[in-house]
């Protein structure tokens, strides 16, 4: 539960008598008065008829203060529904003790209990500023701890404690707790003045004083309460204590629903969502994903690890403490793909199921897989009614495999349905050699398989999806972007085979611009925030500078400069004679040359030599300034590329721009499917994880096989509540959910098939038959492993590896039990720690196979709401 204010009284019954006595003296004294039982709390006439007399006179000069007219029921009011809890008129006056009069009698003509409720409400709802490390203070006891640093027990027990039961030491801390207490009673009226200035401060200890001589006197309180040789300044803080520390991980669940309010309701911050008055009943199943963090906790003790087989070959094997588990599930149900279990270890606020971006492995050649069956089915829906003959008549592009083996078979079955169709696709075998390089991503690429025993064998794509194959998944990913390639505008593919194609300009000046930008972007992150000669020495540093080129360096950037303003340069790598770069900066003479040339014999990229000496003379400029202001040098530096002889060169450039385009396409269909980020990397590994994932988007792509290829809303909420008790109060409740069809059903079928031999024979086999209802029966699993590990690898000439540095290494399992629940259980190291580790997706498999027990009550329908 959030709960704002955090500290308040239940009751009326709960305050200290003595404290009510206090604020209706100030405030509102005949507020509770058991002789008028009928009586209005909105209004009291003589209040009110002085009020409106001073305000008379002070439009007449008077220099007197006028004073305030509301009464406890119409402040609350105030407080409530006034903007800025400021009333700006009359009519704003008249519409809250109107408000106050209806509500004060809405349980009959008789007040008092309404009126006590008024006192109830106003102790909770004290207006006392904000305060660094907490934020707004409302109420009392929020009040005395974020000013006072007192809880809230400490001094409510204080003052119901009998005064003859007090030793003088308690009594002293009383009679400062009741000090303290009545500052803020008198704060309450000039808050952000009395308690957070210092001139305010002094004034509020002032009117404290005259307030204690004035109720003893009146007999308000025992003169214990007011003990002249024991009072105290305020002693206001500056900033709130500190709270005791969260634990993240126990709020995962509270975390996700309260951002997901954010966006549900339009709400800026978490700060704003926690004034509002809602109560939330969530999708989730409390005990179980109590007792799912609880094991994932218990995965950082070496004990438990060994007792409970995670230890040994492909499990865990390093530092289990650096170690970080998720588990996100969800159940089908009419209303939508609900959550029922949503957490992590990772004590932190980062949610690791829905707040990442991880490179998954193999569970991408889920994403591939589906997107090349959709491929076919569509295929089949153009072609189904064609007879054999014109089937073969069809012309297809060389490139276009897919199509020309869609259109063979449906030649050779003209009787086959659309089923029959996919799973003889899922039949086509493609090489699982690692001995071919791709073309791919800007370079050329050699892929490796995880296993060496499938070196050189012609697989199934079944068989590759079972048992995580990744060369057949990276051939068929090209076959994919060929498909594509060639349903591009002008199948651009084919100036390919053409070098006097006009359309190859185009593409080059295209390429020309595209990898200027990129690199472009990187040097903008080495010279941002530099000016003037900052830039300069940031452009000589480190490159073993000598004077010549130096000078080509500093004369690029600075054409204008002078020799007297290029010797002023200090670098610590030019050492020689004044009279050596003075003959260097002669020989520098840029005036005939462009940026390539001046690179080249700068040793410096062109772009980044331009881009500096923009920075130079344009200080402050921002990334759309200079990337505007540099298209037409973005064109100059590749001048070399447009001339006839260097065609092979051509190729390689006008392949990059085609295939970032036909990855465009490949991304509104995997985007279809909930693929979360924008863009894919245009590179075959993509099919083996390079674009990353998110593992519950990873959750929703399962729940849209489960649901025969409709993809249902996401749920974390079923009912939100608002303004419980009041006239506003207002009850939504989700209602059966309409879902869109993003698959066709065959190929949802043909999918869910391949997963549940994922987990029958292939690398989920861990998980088979594990999940098993209190009755005994056992749920069909279907599933997906997958393997990240993320390196950075240097090479250096003829391909000799000189680092390789492991960034993070993830397991992953995305699956489905049953035909209602679906989810992920990632694994995940990050840093130089992953180097540590070898587990693969059979660590994430042997976690699920060891939560059986847990989720078996989700299996038996056993699901409290939280």
């Amino acid at each position: 539960m959030n709960r704002f204010p955090q500290r308040v009284y239940e009751s009326y019954s709960d305050i200290p008598p003595v404290l009510v006595q206090t604020l209706l003296f100030i405030e509102n004294r005949t507020l509770l008065d058991p002789g008028k039982p009928y009586m209005n709390p909105a209004i009291e006439w003589n209040r009110l008829g002085k009020a409106a007399m001073e305000k008379v006179l002070s439009k007449m000069g008077s220099p007197r203060s006028v004073p305030g007219g509301s009464t406890l029921a119409t402040q609350l009011e105030k407080l409530r529904h006034s903007p800025e809890g400021v009333t700006k008129n009359v009519w704003q006056k008249m519409h809250q003790m109107l408000s106050a009069s209806l509500r004060s009698y809405l349980n009959g003509e008789q007040t008092f209990e309404s009126r006590k409720n008024i006192v109830l409400n106003y102790f909770n709802a004290l207006p006392l500023a904000a305060i660094p490390g907490f934020g707004e203070v409302i109420g009392l006891g929020d009040g005395m701890w974020a000013w006072y640093g007192v809880g809230f027990e400490d001094y409510n027990s204080l003052f119901f404690a009998d005064a003859d039961d007090l030793t003088k030491e308690e009594k002293e801390v009383r009679a400062e707790m009741f000090r303290r207490v009545l500052s803020l009673f008198i704060a309450q009226r000039r808050p952000s003045y009395y308690l957070k200035t210092t001139e305010g401060r002094l004034h509020l200890n002032q009117m404290t004083d005259s307030y204690l001589k004035i109720l003893l006197r009146k007999g308000m309180i025992s003169p214990d309460l007011h003990q002249p040789e024991y009072q105290m300044g305020t002693n206001l803080r500056r900033v709130a204590p500190e709270q005791a520390a969260v634990s993240f991980i126990d709020r995962k669940d509270a975390n996700s629903v309260r951002t997901e309010l954010l966006n549900l309701l339009q709400v800026n911050s978490l700060y704003d969502l926690d004034r509002f008055d809602l109560t939330v009943q969530t999708t989730f199943n409390r005990e179980v994903q109590q007792a799912v963090t609880q094991v994932l906790q218990r995965l950082h003790d070496p004990g438990f690890i060994r007792k409970k087989g995670f230890e040994g070959f492909r499990l865990i094997s390093g530092d289990p403490e650096s170690i970080k588990y998720a588990v996100v599930l969800y159940e089908r149900t009419p209303q939508g793909n609900l959550l029922r279990v949503q957490t992590d270890n990772v004590n932190m606020p980062l949610n690791i199921n829905n707040g990442t971006k991880l490179e998954l492995g193999s569970t991408a050649k889920l994403r591939v897989l589906i997107n090349y069956l959709e491929i076919i089915s569509d295929l089949y829906e153009t072609y189904a009614g064609a007879t054999s003959q014109e089937l073969r008549q069809i012309p297809t592009p060389q490139r276009d495999t897919i199509k020309r083996w869609t259109l063979d078979y449906l030649a050779n079955h003209p009787e086959a349905t659309q089923r029959q169709l996919l799973e003889a696709a899922m039949q086509r075998r493609y090489s699982a050699s690692t001995s071919e390089r791709f073309f791919t991503g800007g370079g050329m690429h050699r892929f490796n398989n995880f296993d060496g025993k499938h070196e050189g064998l012609m697989m199934t794509l079944s068989e590759a999806f079972n048992h995580s194959v990744n060369l057949p998944y990276i051939r068929l990913m090209r076959d994919i972007v060929y498909y594509y390639a060639v349903r591009l505008p002008g199948n651009p593919t084919s100036m390919l085979d053409d070098p006097h194609d006009p359309r190859r300009l185009e593409y080059l000046s295209r390429f020309a611009d595209m990898e200027g930008r990129q690199f472009m972007d990187q040097f903008y992150r080495k010279y941002v925030g530099k000016i003037g000669d900052e830039l300069i020495r940031e452009a000589l540093k480190d490159r073993q500078t000598n004077p010549r080129r130096a000078a080509w360096i500093f004369r690029s950037i600075r054409p204008e400069a002078s020799i007297e303003e290029f010797l002023a340069i200090r670098d610590i790598h030019i050492v020689p004679a004044p009279q050596d770069k003075i003959a260097a900066f002669n020989r520098a003479a840029i005036e005939p040359l462009n940026w390539q040339d001046r690179g080249y014999l700068a040793s410096v990229h062109p772009l980044e030599l331009w881009l500096v000496s923009y920075l130079y003379h344009n200080p402050g400029a921002s990334m759309a300034d200079w990337s505007g202001a540099s298209a037409e040098v973005r064109q100059e530096v590749y001048r070399w590329l447009f001339k006839h002889r260097n065609k092979r060169a051509q190729d390689n450039r006008i392949w990059q721009v085609i295939e970032k385009d036909a990855f465009f396409e490949i991304h509104k269909a995997w985007r279809k499917v909930g693929y979360p980020f924008p863009s894919l990397v245009p590179s075959y590994a993509t099919a083996i994880g390079s674009s990353a994932d998110r593992p519950d988007a990873l959750a929703e792509l399962v729940g849209i096989i489960l649901n025969d290829g409709i993809r249902m809303p996401m749920a974390h909420i079923e009912k939100i509540h608002f303004a419980s008790g009041t006239p506003y109060e207002t009850v939504i409740e989700r209602e059966p959910a309409e879902g869109v069809r993003v698959i066709s059903s065959e190929v949802a079928a043909v999918v869910h098939e391949a997963m549940v031999k994922v987990v029958e024979k292939g690398t989920a086999r861990r998980v088979a038959g594990s999940m098993i209802t209190s009755k005994g029966k056992v749920l069909t699993i279907g599933g997906k492993t997958g393997t990240g590990n993320n390196r950075i690898q240097v090479f250096g000439a003829r391909g000799t590896l000189l680092e390789s540095r492991t960034l993070n290494r993830t397991s992953t399992l995305v699956f489905f039990i049953g035909d209602q629940f679906f989810g992920t259980i990632t694994v995940y190291v990050s840093g130089r720690e992953a180097s540590g580790h070898a587990f693969t997706s059979s660590l994430s498999a042997q976690l699920l196979r060891h939560l059986a027990p847990e989720l078996q009550p989700l299996f038996d329908g056993q699901l409290p709401k939280v």
